[in-house]
């Protein structure tokens, strides 16, 4: 357990650097980027690019990443041998490669699908972009092996430096190509994206020289060919998983690309890189280090104190998450509208972006919560678990599409909010089921202590009553004449509701702090 704990502070801390550094940096230079684009050209980079990219990408390399890393039952009497790393690096290197050859067909495909589907006298342009943009995932691909291994031994510090720097090469050259050339809009963002796959395939390449090293003569072709049946078998049902996981989270932007005009892509764009912010900042690389933590933590279920401390450890998560997401949706609603005038001036305050970001805040919890219970569960379920989880996932995606197309030819982008909400509540219940069926038994397993308390939630309600309050009164009434005077005013109320909301919560919720502080202290004892 002091290993799982210490796995999962020092993945986090190394991830949120990383994330705080890029999702801040793509902030700055996004915010200069869409000063110079209209919402149509916005729109073709924010949602079609980027779905372009992330669906080649995530179902090239998901799979075989969470099955690598993943230590299997059948592994544990490994760990106790004097050469068990070296032992697991040749599995991993028999796999890890699989995610190139993968994506050049997966890339292949969609690229020559979408260059086909293309008419208007853009479509050549658009073409070059699409497949500049094909070009450059196959480039990412190639570092997924280092990447892996980089991660098998923790590396985390790697990957806040690599993908770190590739983040501003890429905002720079787009910057650049915008203000200093007449190239297409598309393809300067195809071109970024090449960018940032040479600049993150030289930066994992700095550890083929350690992996060279660590393998030795083990690193022969017949190595690389020979897959290890058990992470083989993870990686397929974590790559199928990947697929039903992929098209219950970008579902509804398919249908968004499909239904909607470019410029109501552009909004939602927008709102999405905004209110997805702090997801990506904070709950990514928790969810991403809590996967690593419980995949490798060891603990039988027959070990009733293991099991009561892994208990504490996922409830102090999704109670922490919990909180986060409270702040978003106290205050999101109120100052939605105030944040988009102030940043990217009336011209997109004025459209239906303010309602959209609102309606986000209103999902972050329901994300936060998602990502670490998913984790968890993928980390713990046996093979017929995880395959009962595909089946059910297979089940919502089809729910969610459905709902999708519904919501977004009733409410537009605001639909694309709500039906995701929708499908992430489903995949929350089912997480909690599994969980419940998990701990069975466990005498300190209690549904409670992964809410926050009673205390908290009434603050929380009474705080975004005053700061909607303040948002009638001070811009609907318009009781003061500037709008300098109005936003410093409502910014102040709402200053002082979160510091009274943050000083409840510090007293409320010290229950969550105080079993993270207690399982640390148990781990570091046992390592003295």
């Amino acid at each position: 357990m002091a290993d799982q704990l210490g796995i999962l502070l020092a993945g986090f801390t190394n991830l949120l650097g990383l994330q705080l550094a890029s999702r801040l940096l793509t902030f700055f230079f996004n915010l200069l980027i869409v000063r110079r684009l209209s919402p149509e050209e916005y729109g073709v980079a924010a949602v079609q690019f980027h779905l372009l990219t992330t669906t080649i990408l995530f179902l090239s390399r998901e799979g075989f990443r969470r099955g690598c890393l993943r230590k299997d039952g059948s592994q544990e009497h490994e760990d106790k041998q004097p050469n068990a790393e070296s032992l697991e690096l040749q599995r991993v290197l028999g796999i890890c490669w699989l995610p190139i050859p993968v994506g050049i067909v997966i890339s292949t495909i969609v690229c020559s699908f979408l260059c086909w589907s293309q008419t208007g006298d853009d479509s050549s342009a658009y073409c070059h972009a699409v497949v500049l943009n094909g070009v450059a995932t196959v480039i990412e691909l190639c570092s997924e092996p280092m990447y892996i291994i980089a991660h098998l031994w923790l590396r985390f510090d790697l990957r806040l430096a690599v993908e770190g720097t590739a983040t501003l090469v890429k905002m720079i050259s787009v910057l650049l190509l915008l203000d200093f050339t007449l190239v297409n809009r598309a393809t300067i963002f195809a071109y970024s994206q090449v960018a940032f796959a040479v600049v993150s395939l030289i930066g994992y390449g700095t550890l083929a020289p350690r992996i060279f090293k660590e393998a030795g003569d083990s690193l022969t072709l017949k190595t690389m060919l020979t897959f290890d049946p058990g992470m083989m078998s993870l990686s397929l049902i974590f790559s199928f998983q990947a697929v039903v996981k992929h098209f219950l989270a970008e579902g509804s932007k398919f249908v968004l690309v499909s239904v909607e005009s470019w410029y109501h892509q552009g909004v939602y764009g927008l709102v999405n890189n905004l209110g997805s912010l702090v997801v990506r900042l904070l709950f990514q690389p928790l969810e991403e280090s809590a996967f690593t933590a419980f995949s490798r933590s060891g603990v039988s279920r027959s070990d009733k104190q293991g099991m009561g401390r892994l208990v504490k450890l996922l409830a102090a998560l999704v109670r922490g998450v919990s909180l986060i997401g409270t702040m978003a949706i106290t205050f999101g609603p109120s100052y939605s509208k105030l944040f988009l005038r102030i940043v990217y001036s009336t011209k997109w305050s004025t459209t239906e972006a303010p309602t959209v970001l609102a309606l986000y805040c209103g999902y972050i919890p329901l994300l936060a919560i998602n990502g670490i219970t998913e984790a968890f569960t993928h980390a713990v379920l046996d093979v017929k678990g995880l395959g009962w989880s595909n089946v059910f996932m297979i089940a919502v995606t089809l729910v969610h599409v459905a709902i999708s197309v519904a919501f977004v030819r009733t409410w537009g982008s605001c639909g694309l909010v709500l039906a995701d909400g929708l499908n992430m509540a489903m995949r929350i219940a089912y997480s909690f089921r599994c969980i419940g069926g998990y701990f069975r038994g466990v005498p300190s397993f209690s549904w409670t202590s992964f809410v926050p308390r009673m205390a908290t939630l009434l603050g929380a309600l009474a705080a975004a009553f005053v700061a909607e309050a303040s948002r009638h009164v001070i811009f609907d009434l318009r009781l003061l004449s500037s709008f300098a005077q109005q936003a410093c005013v409502h910014i102040a109320v709402g200053a002082a509701c979160a510091a009274a909301l943050v000083g409840l919560m510090y007293f409320s919720e010290r229950q969550v702090w105080t079993d993270l502080l207690a399982l640390k202290r148990s781990g570091e004892k046992k390592e003295d």
